[in-house]
């Protein structure tokens, strides 16, 4: 009864995590969404002209991240409320910029793409490697293989991976920083970066310390089979 529970509980609590993974996963992309689905439409477009087309089709769009130069008490921007007509004072933390396919990018932000696309071809390595790692694992404490050295390695390697995707995040923002800030200046607006929460450096520090925990507990289960 109690290998039951057990094993229901182990279940309903790898349910849980895959959600929680998944709902990352969607929560990573869901900010370029729009981008895609806004290239994806101007794309379907059919203009008469290469003029109409490189007007029409944006060469790659944008997010780019503001704040009022004079403070977060600021609202420099102006607001038309159809309610009553009247205007209202207003203030905007974010932008999508289209960029027109002839626009030439810099040097250096043509380097800053290259380096962010192979954060992004890491980040895709690190999502498929995620729940492998993980799937095995759940399967072998199904088992009831728990303190056992290959178990130790996996949850070190997720832990590992849980901070490795924390820190490309990070590293991803600080590029697209970098980008904004070379290509556009906004009137009574800064570009600001794009927050990154410390989840995701927490969970991978936690299971590191699970991980030393079971290596612990393995070696003090070794040193009472060698006492026995």
């Amino acid at each position: 009864m109690r290998n039951y529970i057990r094993q229901n509980r182990i279940a309903i609590l790898s349910v849980l995590a895959v959600a929680a993974y998944c709902f990352m996963v969607v929560s990573s992309f869901s900010g370029g969404w729009d981008s895609f689905r806004l290239g994806y439409q101007m794309g379907l477009q059919e203009p008469v002209s290469v003029e109409e087309q490189v007007e029409a089709v944006p060469g790659s769009t944008r997010h780019v991240n503001l704040r009022p130069e004079r403070g977060y008490l600021d609202f420099p921007s102006d607001v038309l409320n159809f309610k009553d007509n009247s205007m209202l004072k207003a203030r905007t933390r974010l932008i999508y910029v289209a960029l027109p396919q002839d626009f030439d990018r810099p040097r250096e932000v043509v380097v800053l793409d290259f380096l962010h696309g192979v954060l992004m071809f890491g980040f895709f390595i690190i999502l498929i490697v995620l729940p492998v790692k993980f799937t095995r694992l759940v399967m072998s404490v199904k088992k009831e293989v728990i303190f056992h050295r290959k178990n130790i390695n996996r949850t070190r390697v997720i832990g590992v991976l849980l901070i490795l995707v924390y820190l490309f995040t990070v590293l991803s923002s600080n590029i697209n920083f970098r980008i904004n800030q070379i290509l556009f200046s906004i009137p009574d607006y800064s570009i600001s970066k794009s927050y990154t929460g410390a989840t995701l450096l927490v969970a991978g520090i936690a299971v590191l310390i699970m991980a030393e925990i079971l290596s612990k507990g393995l070696d003090m289960k070794s040193e009472q089979e060698l006492t026995i």
